[in-house]
């Protein structure tokens, strides 16, 4: 009797478990619905995510549990699981600091169909627009110069480039994307302690006004740089004078570098109308006061230096030598200096009488200021770096120079 209630129990055990595996094989063989069974959502195919990082929420309506996945880590799916009905898909989108626009594929998986449903988040299509695009004819323009001239110029057509970023940014990602090729212009720049403190390549806006030597002009012949005196917008607003030409109306009138013009036809120059004006007083015909400015901590202090000057128009022919002359120090040496504005063969003959001119006055030490000299005819240079060093470095070279493999060509 106990081996038979025994072996019943065997069976009965045995019974169960078999009627479990048959539960089991019933729930596989439940129909797999088409479709994502997604049919109520907020979100669209293809969703733009802002680049500075966003965290985006869909509402839909989920029909049985769902799990959300996205493919990328810069967009997180912060809901990764959900239940039947009124659902919420969160994901938290990264801030998209590369140059490149960038996209993420967010699968939400509904339990018993066939297809997930696929949305894209999207932050910056092609190239990553990052500026304001006001400068997109320069950048234009300073992509072709590189492209032609720049001695490492062969990556500059692979680099990813926007456009759309102010003139000085532009060419800094120009420049970055040629180091980013093995430092090909490693020697483009200053270096300290191993790290790039700048490029030596550079570019200036409302720099000293650009003039070809030996052309002639009918303006009022000087150069000016729009200023404000102070870091704030309500700072004294105005024009300083970078540099008067020889022989012109401004100077004429008594116009000197350093100058700070706040008003022009007694019209006070500001945010609004520095351009306009700015044309005016460079074309000529206009009053102005000049004024002197110092600065004490920080803090400037206009001072009227002579009110109300006519600057005329008039006709000259732009030098390549502003100024020489001779000056003694408190030790008793003589010192030269030469304002020298472009390196023009026409006045070689010229600064070789300066130079004999510092000779004779017994000249010790010599200045020679180059700050606005745009650069003109290597011969010329030759020249003045001859008469600088002197017969005990003759037969030297003086100049090597290195062009990029399309001009070399």
């Amino acid at each position: 009797m106990t081996n038979h209630k025994y072996f019943k129990t065997i069976l009965l055990s045995a019974a169960i478990v078999t009627m479990g595996f048959c539960f089991t094989a019933c729930d596989d063989d439940d129909p797999i619905l088409p479709g994502t069974g997604i049919e109520t959502a907020q979100w669209s195919a293809v969703n733009d995510a802002d680049l500075k990082g966003q965290t985006l929420i869909y509402e839909f309506e989920a029909p049985a549990s769902w799990t959300a996945l996205s493919n990328e880590e810069w967009c997180e799916v912060l809901t990764p699981s959900g239940y039947q009905g009124k659902s919420s898909l969160r994901m938290k989108v990264e801030p998209n600091d590369g140059k490149l626009g960038r996209s993420a594929e967010v699968s939400v998986q509904i339990d018993g169909y066939a297809e997930p449903c696929v949305l894209i988040i999207r932050q910056g299509e092609g190239v990553v627009e990052k500026g304001e695009g006001r400068f997109r004819d320069i950048n234009q323009w300073t992509l072709d110069i590189m492209s032609d001239y720049y001695l490492w110029n062969e990556n500059i057509p692979d680099i990813i480039l926007d456009h759309s970023l102010d003139y000085d940014l532009f060419l800094a990602q120009i420049l970055d994307g040629v180091a980013e090729n093995d430092d090909a212009n490693h020697d483009d720049g200053l270096w300290d302690n191993g790290e790039r403190v700048s490029y030596y390549s550079n570019i200036q806006s409302n720099a000293p006004l650009s003039r070809a030597t030996g052309e002639s002009y009918n303006d009022a012949g000087l150069a000016i740089q729009a200023t404000i005196l102070g870091p704030n917008d309500d700072d004294p607003c105005g024009f300083t004078v970078m540099f008067v030409t020889p022989g012109t109306a401004a100077e004429e009138a008594g116009v000197h570098r350093g100058d700070f013009i706040t008003k022009v036809n007694n019209i006070a120059v500001t945010h609004d109308n520095y351009s306009q004006l700015g044309n005016s007083l460079l074309n000529g015909n206009v009053t102005v006061d000049l004024n002197s400015v110092k600065f004490n901590n920080g803090v400037a202090t206009i001072t009227n230096r002579v009110p109300s000057v006519m600057i005329a128009k008039s006709s000259y022919i732009d030098p390549a030598i502003y100024k020489s002359t001779v000056v003694t120090a408190a030790n008793g040496k003589k010192i030269g200096y030469l304002l020298y504005m472009n390196f023009h063969m026409d006045y070689d003959s010229q600064l070789l009488q300066v130079f004999n001119q510092f000779k004779a006055e017994g000249v010790e030490e010599l200045v020679i200021d180059l700050r606005y000299n745009n650069g003109g005819h290597v011969l010329s240079s030759t020249v003045l770096g001859t008469l600088v060093a002197g017969q005990s470095h003759q037969g030297q070279t003086y100049l090597r120079t290195t062009y990029n493999s399309a001009r070399t060509a």
